[in-house]
């Protein structure tokens, strides 16, 4: 899901501009300013999950497509071997 990626390296990326400023500036705000940024970063993944996954939770269907390959799944043979044949 590229989603947690994205907003993973979104807050990476504040938090970093925000430590840069920190040093550069000798100023402390800006640090609660990158903890401020990287929380709206949250609040917004956090709001799409829920809207993503409301659907799953009061019951809507799975798509004949991901129906058809969680079949195939489970009809294939498993991908490992035992490690002995006792």
């Amino acid at each position: 899901m590229p989603l947690f990626e994205d907003a993973a390296l979104t807050g990476v990326l504040i938090a970093a501009i925000g430590l840069g400023i920190v040093q550069i500036t000798d100023n402390r705000v800006y640090d609660g300013v990158a903890s401020i940024g990287i929380g709206i970063v949250l609040i917004y993944v956090a709001i799409q999950l829920g809207a993503e996954f409301r659907a799953l939770l009061i019951g809507e269907a799975v798509s004949p497509n991901d129906r058809e390959r969680m079949r195939e799944a489970m009809e294939s043979p498993p991908r490992c071997r035992p490690r002995c044949a006792c």
